[in-house]
């Protein structure tokens, strides 16, 4: 029977509580920069522009094909050699800003998908009579369009969102310590003794922040549903 040492759970799984704050602080500003990214990107592939709607698409598709521990290898070296040809020189900055950037770029082009595809499941005759009956574009998009547009998005946005936070373990292979970097250091200092003890206690600390965050959203998801209900009886 494989061993189980509590003692060593117990004592990693406080010594790994002072990475949560690092590991939500990726989480909140990749998710900040992407949602200011993804308007931008929703616009023009559902603009008239070709050239626009061909270059958000590429982007997409390229973020959506790129695995994360490569794109995030491509702007930690990949940067800072495109602005040394300027004369910019980036080594100095925090290595939590590679980890934003890679993250802000790679969730804005899904979060892109999941609102153009969510945008369009909505009838367009609804749009349509919003219009005919004098209501401005802005008006129509945002009374109408953009609540029911938000109910389908929830799950999706959710199910992203909580990825996210579990990619941000990759943080420690370019050496900024989230919670994965926090335990192999201290496995490094325990010289690789008591690996399960260690991993256990990682994987209940993920498991308890993807759970409440599932709680979140599936909350969010009930009263969203709740008000468009108000609205349309009243």
């Amino acid at each position: 029977m494989i061993g189980f040492n509590i003692t060593r759970f117990f004592d990693t799984f406080q010594k790994l509580i002072k990475y949560i704050p690092p590991t939500l602080m990726i989480l909140l500003f990749s998710l900040l920069f992407a949602f200011i990214l993804t308007p931008l990107l929703v616009w023009m592939k559902l603009g008239k522009n070709r050239i626009l709607r061909k270059f958000s698409n590429g982007f997409t598709t390229v973020m959506r094909c790129t695995p994360v521990l490569v794109m995030l290898f491509l702007v930690y070296y990949g940067l800072p050699k495109l602005f040394s040809v300027f004369g910019i020189d980036l080594n100095k900055l925090s290595r939590f800003v590679f980890v934003v950037i890679t993250f802000s770029i790679l969730y804005a082009g899904l979060f892109s998908e999941i609102a153009r595809s969510a945008y369009e499941a909505i009838p367009h005759g609804q749009e349509e009579a919003a219009l005919s009956v004098g209501l401005s574009k802005f008006c129509t998009i945002r009374r109408i369009i953009f609540p029911q547009a938000l109910v389908i998005a929830i799950p999706n946005l959710g199910n992203a969102i909580i990825a996210l936070l579990k990619n941000s373990s990759l943080a420690f292979t370019i050496g900024f310590m989230e919670l994965m970097g926090g335990t192999e250091q201290i496995l490094a200092l325990r010289f690789g003794t008591f690996p399960l003890e260690a991993y256990t206690a990682l994987a209940l600390i993920y498991w308890g922040i993807c759970i409440l965050l599932e709680r979140v959203f599936k909350w969010c998801e009930e009263i969203t549903e709740r008000k468009m209900k108000r609205s349309y009886m009243s």
